[in-house]
């Protein structure tokens, strides 16, 4: 399914389960509903963390999934096109970080490499410390 199908499938649906509620979806509440399942994706991906539940991919599918039904269903109610947004963001991280050129790719590394941006991570230097405990002295 294209995202823009998705888009208009979504608005469609949520227009449908407003009619049936009496309840209306306007931007603000769109986004109130979208921020809502945002807390609780964040708690699906949090939980397992703090060891209060083991991670369940099936509710988390759930979320992402009403995650993008209200991202879509607010992006139509401001007239977005998202399969048109997220193509050219594709488009322009691509160009950003050369990702369909390896030689501009390895241009880039060579020059931040060369501006020192990518240090090569320093080793450690071990350094002897003299033990200054000064039983350990007297016992020698």
């Amino acid at each position: 399914m294209e995202i823009r199908d998705m888009q208009k499938k979504a608005n469609e649906l949520i227009k449908k389960i407003d009619e049936k509620t009496g309840c209306s979806h306007y931007k603000e509440t769109t986004f109130l509903h979208l921020v809502e399942e945002i807390g609780e994706t964040s708690r699906q991906i949090i939980n397992p963390k703090i060891k209060r539940n083991s991670l369940n991919k099936e509710n988390l599918k759930k979320e992402l999934a009403n995650c993008i039904l209200f991202l879509s269903k607010l992006a139509s109610d401001y007239e977005l096109d998202l399969d048109e947004a997220v193509n050219s963001n594709i488009n322009e991280l691509k160009r950003r970080y050369d990702i369909n050129d390896s030689r501009n790719l390895q241009k880039r590394k060579t020059y931040l490499k060369k501006t020192r941006m990518l240090k090569k991570p320093k080793r450690k230097k071990l350094v002897k410390k003299e033990n200054t405990n000064k039983k350990h002295k007297k016992n020698r």
